[in-house]
């Protein structure tokens, strides 16, 4: 499986908004992983959101995925907060380890295997 995580992925000296912009373009999807961090105290989490949203409309399907490691996503009072919710969220906060973890990261898996 292809990704491109910025901490991991990145080019050094390279502006980071251009670097995942691009990235967002060639990328099929957007895992957003839905946490009170995420969600509410990180201005690059909100930023990489609206970029997807753009790529999603010159693409006209979705681009991104949710992933809810707690209840931040359903609690989650912003303007794009229903847009993100009409997308059936991978259910991760009962499956932080053992069989659960796997069973729940096989489907994940499953669903973001590209049909087009």
């Amino acid at each position: 499986m292809d990704y491109w995580y910025a901490p991991e992925h990145g080019e050094w000296g390279e502006n980071l908004t251009v670097q995942i912009d691009r990235q967002i373009a060639v990328r099929d999807r957007v895992l957003l992983v839905c946490s009170e961090n995420s969600l509410h105290d990180s201005g690059w989490v909100q930023w990489e959101i609206e970029q997807a949203f753009g790529e999603q409309k010159k693409r006209n399907k979705t681009v991104i995925y949710p992933i809810m490691i707690d209840n931040s996503l359903t609690e989650w009072d912003h303007p794009r907060a229903t847009q993100i919710k009409e997308v059936l969220a991978a259910d991760f906060r009962k499956a932080t380890r053992g069989e659960a973890f796997t069973l729940a990261a096989a489907r994940l898996l499953e669903s973001l295997k590209v049909t087009d």
